[in-house]
């Protein structure tokens, strides 16, 4: 990718269905991020605490690139625990 394009980020996503950081060391390019998928699971902070542990143990950027199917309560208060805790997020499907 980097031969062709120094410019554009690259997203990577976890082992597992992107639910899985461990696979991943140090960042080998300054323009990378990684994205994780999260459904049914209790909302807290527990839930996502090693993917923020990563963000901040890398200092790069994460985002929640697939989720929903639950109750809108669910929804609701997942997005708003992501928001609270800077990461950016999207539904996958959201009908």
């Amino acid at each position: 990718i980097r031969e062709v394009d120094r410019n554009h980020i690259i997203f990577l996503g976890g082992a597992q269905w992107d639910t899985n950081f461990k696979v991943f060391g140090t960042p080998f390019d300054d323009k990378v991020a990684y994205t994780f998928h999260k459904y049914w699971m209790d909302v807290n902070q527990q839930a996502i605490q090693e993917y923020l542990d990563f963000r901040d143990k890398h200092n790069v950027p994460v985002w929640m690139g697939e989720s929903g199917e639950n109750t809108d309560e669910w929804i609701g208060s997942f997005r708003t625990l992501l928001e609270l805790n800077n990461i950016g997020w999207c539904f996958w499907p959201y009908k």
